[in-house]
């Protein structure tokens, strides 16, 4: 397991994340404004979005309703 560095798309807190080497986009909880974000791992890094940014794909719960979970990892 890794560590994710990440910055909170709402308040701009960095923080760290355990990553499995997915990915799979995922949600994370602010320790500092409490809101809820999306961030997703890229081969290049990692991008972090508002809920209300994200397409289907990026999205965890939609990306289950909609593709039954077959978006490409």
């Amino acid at each position: 397991m890794s560590t994710l560095h990440l910055e909170c798309p709402f308040c701009g807190q960095a923080m760290d994340v355990d990553h499995d080497g997915s990915y799979a986009p995922r949600y994370a909880r602010c320790a500092s404004c409490n809101e809820r974000f999306i961030y997703e791992p890229l081969r290049d890094g990692v991008r972090t979005l508002r809920p209300s940014e994200a397409d289907s794909c990026s999205d965890p719960e939609q990306r289950e309703l909609e593709t039954g979970g077959s978006c490409e990892d």
